[in-house]
């Protein structure tokens, strides 16, 4: 048997140099926690914003401008609305959009606002509703898409002779 001597750790004299001491910085872990914490907050508050969701009608076939709008032509798909004053159709007032006129040309996707359609009115019977070319600079500024106007022809009538 051989005799081995044993020496307290602290003791030895290492031949490695030793690193720098640890210290934990409260101040600095306190301010990552609770910033941790204010991250945290803000995204829960985000996600429940966003949460926050109604149900508004959206175009699921394309309309032009001028023409009736038709219940196979809306849907309604859930939105996020900021406030109660957005202008949107709620999917409850659907029923109400069907045979509305678009004012402009609607797009599958576009969400339905009192400024997209006119209530039109209905062309009366033995009247017709035609389509005209206008040149740039020959019509008043005032008319866009949509408009309805009076149109006389200048030719005398077949039927009546006038």
């Amino acid at each position: 048997m051989t005799a081995t001597e044993t020496t307290p750790l602290a003791g030895r004299r290492s031949s490695q140099p030793r690193g720098p001491s640890r210290r934990v910085r409260l101040p600095w872990l306190a301010a990552a926690a609770g910033l941790a914490v204010l991250v945290a907050a803000l995204v829960l508050w985000g996600f429940g914003r966003a949460a926050e969701r109604r149900e508004v009608v959206m175009v699921v076939a394309p309309v032009e401008a001028g023409d009736p709008i038709t219940d196979a032509a809306l849907g309604s798909t859930m939105a996020a609305i900021d406030s109660s004053s957005t202008q949107l159709f709620s999917a409850s007032q659907r029923a109400e959009l069907v045979g509305k006129i678009a004012a402009v040309d609607l797009a599958p996707g576009d969400l339905l606002g009192p400024s997209l359609i006119s209530a039109g009115v209905s062309v009366p019977d033995g009247w017709l509703e035609i389509g005209g070319l206008l040149r740039a600079g020959r019509y008043p500024v005032s008319l866009s898409v949509g408009d309805q106007l009076l149109a006389l022809s200048s030719r005398p009538s077949a039927t009546t002779g006038r």
